[in-house]
């Protein structure tokens, strides 16, 4: 299984998991994709780090964002962080 977790981080599978699949479609296909997200960063440190920075990434915007627009806070990274 490690050989096919290097496979999908090297072909961007988390960063497109946390970018489009955790916040659209039915509930039952979102449960999926966390559960994927799960399985492919479990005892991975390369794509733990990658989501970690993913994840970093999306609240430091959201908070440069509260600048100028305080509800991106509440809506944006507050909603990233319930899901995952």
């Amino acid at each position: 299984m490690h050989s096919c977790k290097s496979y999908f981080n090297i072909q961007g599978m988390i960063k497109e998991l946390i970018d489009y699949n955790l916040r659209h479609g039915a509930l039952q296909v979102r449960i999926a994709v966390l559960s994927l997200l799960c399985m492919l960063t479990k005892d991975n440190r390369k794509g733990t780090e990658e989501m970690n920075n993913l994840i970093m990434t999306r609240i430091a915007g959201a908070l440069r964002g509260h600048l100028s627009n305080p509800d991106l806070v509440r809506r944006g990274a507050c909603n990233d962080i319930s899901v995952l």
